[in-house]
């Protein structure tokens, strides 16, 4: 290996997908290997060959920072966009897309090439053949698309990509490595080419919902998303006309079925007048939608890759009863029968093949909260083995590791003069806001010069608590089943830190947390909502209500990131943490988990502060409680009451 070269990835990804909207379950798989990927690799840029659109910059303002994403019209780098050419040595109105590509390319050195989908698979072909010698050329399948053209056909729907099997083994053959989304997939992709075909799953991030409360009308709520795809419409239409019915008389009408996603925009009345039918659409909240369910339903009969819906559904901690289509990449000996469904205690999912298999499942857990909530729970534990991050990606680093000492570029970026300054900022930011206890920046240029953990300092002493010190510190804290290092801080207390800029400069914040109420005031009658703010240098730059005595969904930690211009001359700046009841003082337990502030050096001077909801990952969970006996669950609830 050369003098210099990195065997950790230095990546640069192909696509046409604008993952940024995570509006569905494409955008949102190649938006969770950027996250991962931002944090395995030693930089990370995005060719995009779709020109970017004002909507698709404001997209990735909010979601994505931090990366680097090449357009053909122009580039979005940290902090804004740039003209095509003159900053970048990339983009360039005018060039052919191939060119483009390989412009991209050249500007970045990559030792890594991960092409999204086969339908791209000729811009590993063209271009500088010295440089595509040197790289490790890995395609994304997510599909394999001839069988996917194959299903629609025979189902009457036209496909994006009329492939033949000789024509995707063909476009396979440009490459050193496959991705396949499930384990089917592996074997038929290597049916198809000599080269190695990895598994990589989807990632999602395990985060139980508890359940649904007691409303007015005991409604059994079933909920269906799916965004603009000719599959699910079809499947949609065929249960309603075939199943829905029997499932409502099963249940004596006490059943809903909502609709979610951008596949609604296509409905006529036959769907948006149903009985028992609720359309809401798109939701800018994905997480909305298991926060209002009961169960998900994914009803989808043809398609190929892994059914993202039916992931997430498990991993928010929703049953999911789903086709065999749907079921496509699961275990399938963790699914269970309608038949079996009551007493199955190993199950983590439901397939139903039949209208008769649907309306019996459907009115069996209905009929059973308790059985939902042990389903549930086993396919939460499926989840956490399978889909989160570590466990779904980890496979793309061992491949990836045995090939770049042997095919990697040596040296810095050739436009290493035009990109420092960038380069730096970049990669403190992507640090900043990796979530979590954050790790020192490895970049070439120099470490992030501040990253300070906020839980820490005040294990030092390093931070002044205003107001009653007595039950604050820092302790390991469980909410949700997610295990935070946190500050304890019942309100009303105060805690200052003055976090010192060792640059002088006066450099922006981007301060990662999560704010939680312990489980203990859960049930507690007299607690109140709790505010949680963030004074800095006497300003408030955050606040943020949680009430989880009376509202279900405040039951977990509510993961954010907010940001702060810089100041500049600042040799240091003050961040207070807040906590008081609003309307009184009752609401106890209130906790800061990992909170930490990254400053950001070289930041432009009048930017604006905002504030994000993020998704942590959780850095240790909880071991999984056994399931309760009927007994125990019955005692439990009616002690509640009694108490209530």
């Amino acid at each position: 290996m050369a003098e210099g070269q990195s065997t950790r990835p230095r990546v640069v990804m192909v696509t046409d997908v604008p993952f940024w909207f995570e509006s569905k379950g494409s955008e949102r798989r190649i938006s969770a290997l950027l996250r991962w990927l931002a944090g395995e690799s030693d930089s990370l840029a995005v060719a995009s060959v779709r020109p970017l659109r004002q909507d698709d910059l404001d997209a990735l303002t909010d979601r994505f920072p931090a990366l680097w994403v090449y357009g053909p019209n122009a580039t979005w780098a940290p902090g804004g966009t740039l003209p095509p050419i003159e900053r970048t040595h990339a983009g360039g109105v005018g060039l052919a897309p191939t060119t483009y590509v390989d412009t991209v390319l050249q500007a970045e050195r990559p030792n890594t090439v991960l092409v999204e989908y086969v339908r791209l698979a000729h811009y590993a072909e063209h271009g500088d053949p010295n440089l595509w010698g040197r790289v490790v050329r890995v395609i994304d399948t997510h599909d394999v698309m001839h069988l996917r053209a194959e299903a629609c056909r025979e189902h009457g729907s036209s496909h994006f990509l009329d492939i033949t099997r000789e024509q995707e083994a063909k476009a396979l053959g440009r490459f050193d490595l496959a991705l396949a989304i499930q384990e089917e997939e592996r074997r038929e992709l290597e049916s198809l080419t000599d080269m190695p075909v990895v598994t990589v799953h989807h990632a999602h991030p395990i985060a139980p919902i508890p359940e649904r409360g007691p409303t007015a009308k005991p409604v059994f709520r079933l909920g269906f998303a799916s965004a603009e795809d000719d599959s699910a419409l079809i499947s949609l239409k065929r249960f309603l006309a075939d199943t829905w019915p029997g499932v409502r008389d099963a249940c004596d009408d006490h059943v809903e079925l909502r609709l979610y996603g951008r596949l609604c925009a296509r409905f006529g009345d036959a769907i948006a007048k149903a009985p028992g039918v609720v359309v809401r659409g798109f939701v800018d909240k994905p997480i909305d939608v298991f926060r209002e369910c009961d169960a998900i339903v994914n009803l989808v009969e043809f398609g190929s890759g892994l059914k993202i819906k039916s992931v997430e559904a498990l991993c928010h901690n929703r049953p999911l009863i789903t086709t065999p289509e749907g079921a496509t990449g699961l275990p399938p000996d963790l699914a269970t029968t309608p038949e079996q469904v009551a007493d199955d205690r190993r199950a983590a999912y439901v397939v139903c093949d039949s209208s008769g298999e649907w309306i019996a499942a459907l009115a069996a857990l209905a009929r059973d909260p308790i059985r939902r909530q042990v389903l549930a729970e086993h396919g939460l534990a499926l989840a956490e083995r399978m889909f989160a991050p570590a466990a779904a990606f980890t496979p793309l680093w061992d491949a990836l590791a045995s090939r770049i000492p042997e095919r990697g570029i040596a040296g810095p970026p050739a436009n290493e003069a035009g990109r420092r300054a960038a380069i730096e900022r970049a990669e403190a930011i992507r640090n900043a806001l990796k979530g979590g206890v954050l790790q020192p920046v490895t970049a070439t240029v120099r470490p992030l010069p501040g990253l300070f953990s906020l839980a820490a300092m005040l294990d030092r002493a390093d931070a002044t608590v205003i107001g009653d010190g007595r039950r604050v510190g820092v302790r390991n804290i469980t909410v949700a089943r997610q295990r935070r290092r946190a500050i304890a801080m019942p309100p009303p207390t105060a805690v200052d830190f003055t976090i010192p800029d060792a640059t002088g400069a006066g450099g922006a914040m981007v301060i990662t947390f999560a704010t939680g109420l312990q489980p203990e005031c859960w049930d507690e009658p007299n607690s109140g909502p709790a505010r949680f703010a963030i004074l800095v240098d006497g300003e408030q730059v955050f606040s943020w209500d949680m009430n989880p005595a009376q509202i279900e969904t405040d039951r977990m930690w509510q993961g954010h990131r907010v940001y702060v211009p810089a100041r500049p001359g600042a040799a240091e700046r003050t961040v207070r943490l807040l906590t008081f009841g609003v309307g009184g003082d009752a609401c106890r337990w209130t906790v800061w988990a990992e909170p930490t502030v990254a400053l950001l050096p070289g930041c432009p001077v009048g930017e604006r502060a905002w504030h994000a909801p993020v998704h942590l990952a959780p850095p240790e969970l909880a071991p999984s409680p056994p399931v309760p006996s009927l007994v125990r669950r019955v005692a439990r609830r009616a002690k509640r009451a009694i108490q209530g």
